[in-house]
């Protein structure tokens, strides 16, 4: 997709960290996504200081355009009951 699936950034004076990843069970006993995930909550909750810099830009350069919209199908014809 030409957005991310895992993100973090500063807030205010918060941290906000997302992942859309997890939905599949199988997903959880992943070595990789564990470590996304425990290292995301521990920037997030403040047990790890690393200073992030945006690059959106660079890792989903079309994350900020929004596709067309997509055009109404015609209703397809009523069935006629049968006999």
């Amino acid at each position: 997709p030409p957005f991310p699936s895992t993100w973090a950034r500063n807030h205010q004076n918060g941290r906000v960290f997302y992942t859309s990843m997890g939905h599949r069970e199988d997903v959880w006993t992943n070595p990789t996504f564990q470590q996304i995930l425990l290292g995301g909550l521990a920037w997030a909750t403040g047990n790890v200081d690393f200073k992030l810099t945006p690059n959106l830009e660079e890792t989903a350069p079309g994350a900020r355009v929004m596709p067309p919209p997509k055009k109404a199908k015609p209703a397809a014809p009523a069935k006629k009951p049968a006999k």
